[in-house]
């Protein structure tokens, strides 16, 4: 009897497990051999369309919407973008109904809901490729490189985002508006340093293969995309090392300081620069690290099926 319950017990967490979540998706997501890289290109040659202004808009029928409803979403790719109405992610890669997993947020920050929804498109949907994407002439970013952003709950967002400053402002003595271009993408890459360090399901997805993880720039003016690629320090990531004060969680939640001797370690991304910290500096600015599996968090992926099951339609 006891073998038996013992048996079940470890059936019951296998079946949690990041691993099984993700494969899980197989039944109905991106089984269909799309791999990273042909949805990478599929967005790239999207976005020249568009930009050229010979978008196809390809399902966008009433039929589509029907097949979607009836068989589920199969989308290329999981977006973490900006909530910015010049940047809808459809239209801009001119895709269509069901084609992208979009979370919009300002800044395109990567809070807890964020990096629930993101293993959410990982593990139920299938999505073989995850975009972190900013965009030029960013409001969140403008605001946080000039002291602005401090009403209400934006507050939140500036603190996302003030890493990314930290790290510009320390690295090329850039402040203010000179700022804002340059820490658009340094606010990516911390944005996949938070992911991958919130996100074991993420981790281990990449390093199976199955899904890559790049960082994008759209031009508000242009309405080009530039893609650029994974993290440059990727490997580091995914092997649990610290890159920018950002550790792997595998407990409960931590709120970690983010001082500037912090930020100092993650400048020169790729050439192993290291900046001293700004004398003096006082440092208010919290990171709250998103805890991983075993432990279900609130606005996990996990915490979603534990409450409320399969519920975003396969």
């Amino acid at each position: 009897m006891k073998t038996t319950a013992y048996s079940f017990c470890f059936l019951v967490l296998l079946s949690f497990s990041p691993f099984t979540l993700f494969t899980a998706a197989d039944d109905h997501g991106h089984s269909a051999g799309i791999t990273p890289d042909e949805a990478l290109k599929r967005l790239q040659e999207g976005n020249e369309r568009f930009a050229a202004g010979k978008a196809e808009h390809p399902n966008c029928q009433p039929d589509r919407v029907k097949e979607t409803a009836e068989h589920g979403q199969h989308p290329v790719a999981t977006i973490l973008a900006c909530s910015d109405s010049r940047v809808p992610l459809e239209v801009v890669f001119d895709q269509g109904v069901g084609d992208i997993f979009a979370i919009k947020v300002a800044g395109n920050v990567s809070g807890a809901s964020q990096l629930g929804s993101i293993e959410y498109g990982v593990a139920h949907t299938g999505t073989a490729l995850v975009v972190v994407l900013g965009h030029t002439k960013c409001g969140a970013v403008t605001a946080a490189c000039t002291d602005g952003g401090h009403e209400g709950s934006v507050e939140s967002l500036m603190q996302s985002i003030a890493p990314a400053v930290k790290r510009i402002q320390a690295s090329t003595g850039k402040t203010g508006k000179e700022a804002i271009e340059p820490v658009c993408l340094a606010n990516i890459y911390y944005q996949i340093e938070a992911l991958f360090a919130g996100s074991e399901i993420l981790r281990e997805a990449v390093k199976s293969g199955k899904v890559k993880v790049v960082g994008a720039v759209y031009d508000v003016e242009t309405g080009k995309a530039e893609f650029y690629g994974p993290h440059p320090k990727t490997d580091d990531l995914l092997n649990g090392k610290t890159v920018s004060g950002i550790e792997p969680q595998s407990a409960e939640p931590v709120a970690a300081a983010v001082t500037p001797e912090v930020l100092a370690k993650s400048i020169g991304l790729g050439t192993g620069i290291s900046v001293p910290a700004p004398a003096g500096e006082k440092t208010t600015v919290k990171t709250v690290i998103s805890v991983r599996y075993p432990a279900a968090r609130p606005g996990s992926f996990r915490d979603f099926m534990q409450k409320k099951g399969s519920f975003m339609g396969r």
